[in-house]
């Protein structure tokens, strides 16, 4: 539900980013209209919400509250709790929540040497995710190694592809230009200076996304991390690369480009190495640690490891 209005990270609906059949597209060729919006983001953010306190934190008229409320649960994207609140006039009312199985959302991570996979349900809720390595990272190889574990994934768990919403890819690099394409690592180098939203639009006929790792690995955190107890935040993040990003209000800040919390760029590269999990394998390689991939940090760490 994190989202960015600035298009040039995300490719807008077109003959090859269409919604699926499981979606109607109402007036203004829009999924949800303003006030359906204003309201859903509160309702996924918040807890107790009801009518009444929408009407009181968005100034949107009681009128309008209702009948856009009665059309969402209607169309099956929030849904009514049996559970009911107190309201600040006193009144009970029953509390609004997000329809888990309205829609599906795909989180595709591009590393070095693997790729990454996370389903989630439009309540913001992790129903699987993987890890897949690959000795390859091409485009070609990497695409059709995803749409297997993308139709294993869905149909593992019995969903509709007509429910997959849409798709965000996270990769390792930064906007380089206004038009969407990234300079990334050499070890990726295929994936530079190219509209990959248009590739894996035109692949999967989806709506994509495309953010920095760090950005996309801070609104991930956002959603189904500690981070969802936090409106603002900044994240660190430390991978084969050193880099972060901004979350205010629980929205993204990309920048001008598409680059913003960039922490490693703030380091003087002449005075300092930055810091990153690729190092601290080769560190340990050279002490007479046998790890053969930054994943087996975590699952084989060991305090007792050389420090120097």
């Amino acid at each position: 539900m994190l989202s960015s209005n600035n298009n040039r990270i995300m490719l807008s609906s077109d003959s090859n980013s269409v919604l699926r059949a499981g979606f109607v597209l109402g007036k203004g060729n829009k999924l949800l209209q303003d006030a359906e919006r204003e309201i859903l983001r509160l309702v996924f953010w918040g807890d107790d919400v009801t009518q009444s306190r929408i009407v009181d934190v968005t100034g949107i008229p009681q009128q309008t509250v209702s009948r856009s409320v009665k059309s969402l649960i209607e169309r099956g994207v929030l849904e009514q709790s049996e559970k009911s609140a107190a309201t600040a006039r006193g009144k009970p009312g029953f509390e609004l929540k997000p329809n888990p199985s309205f829609a599906y959302t795909l989180g595709v991570s591009i590393l070095f040497d693997s790729v990454a996979l996370v389903l989630m349900d439009f309540k913001g809720q992790i129903i699987s995710s993987c890890l897949h390595p690959m000795s390859d990272m091409k485009i070609t190889h990497v695409l059709d190694k995803l749409e297997s574990l993308i139709t294993e994934l869905i149909a593992g768990h019995n969903i509709s592809e007509d429910k997959i919403l849409g798709m965000g890819i996270g990769i390792s690099g930064f906007f380089s230009s206004l038009d969407g394409k990234m300079n990334t690592h050499h070890m990726i180098e295929e994936w530079a200076e190219i509209d990959i939203a248009q590739i894996f639009s035109t692949r999967f006929s989806l709506p994509i996304w495309v953010v920095n790792d760090a950005t996309a690995a801070a609104a991930g955190e956002g959603i189904a991390g500690v981070g969802r107890k936090f409106k603002n935040f900044v994240y660190v993040f430390i991978s084969t690369g050193f880099g972060g990003g901004l979350i205010s209000n629980n929205e993204m800040l990309v920048g001008t480009f598409g680059n913003a919390g960039e922490l490693g760029d703030m380091l003087p590269p002449k005075h300092y190495v930055h810091p990153n999990l690729e190092l601290l394998k080769r560190i340990l390689i050279n002490n007479g640690v046998d790890i053969e991939s930054i994943y087996q940090l975590r699952t084989n760490f060991d305090m007792n490891w050389p420090r120097d």
